[in-house]
């Protein structure tokens, strides 16, 4: 049973999208050596894909819809939360409208790719939470874990549910 919702950068989705797909490639470089044949080189891991589908529905669904766009259109990096997996820090590339199909429901389509950057230094010793923030956000972030978090902050009543403005302390 998933009890949680979609998250990006703020953003909640109302209801999960139908459909998830997450993409993995590797990046290999193949040459062609005289006399040798030839040689394959691993590269290492290339940027993460997380598309799907989903509908919104009700009698708001274009107001739905433009909350999304909205999103966007800013065009920011920002954390992607993804019921049962880790956080990752990605840019929404993609948005389509697949179908109005009636005046309450409307289906698209999404892409985020993960953002690839280099770990924050730990010179920060708190965060201020911003609208949507979790625990869970946080730690992905700054390169920490959960439980480290929660043994900073005591005062922290629910890691899911964080006030906008409130400081965490980092280390």
């Amino acid at each position: 049973m998933i009890l949680s919702t979609m998250r990006f950068d703020g953003y909640e989705w109302l209801h999960n999208p139908l459909s998830v797909e997450i993409s993995h490639k590797r990046v290999l470089v193949c040459d062609l050596l005289p006399k040798v044949g030839r040689d394959t080189e691993d590269m290492g891991r290339d940027c993460m894909v997380v598309s799907g589908k989903g509908e919104l529905y009700g009698k708001d669904c274009m107001e739905q819809y433009s909350q999304l766009e909205k999103k966007y259109l800013q065009g920011k990096t920002g954390v992607l939360t993804i019921p049962g997996l880790m956080p990752l820090r990605a840019r929404f590339s993609r948005l389509t409208v697949l179908a109005a199909d009636t005046p309450d429901l409307l289906t698209y389509s999404f892409e985020f790719v993960e953002e690839h950057s280099l770990p924050h230094e730990k010179t920060n010793t708190e965060y201020i939470c911003r609208e949507g923030d979790t625990l869970f956000d946080i730690a992905h972030s700054f390169g920490t874990t959960v439980d480290e978090l929660v043994r900073l902050n005591p005062h922290l009543r629910r890691p899911d549910e964080l006030t906008a403005g409130k400081a965490v302390r980092l280390c």
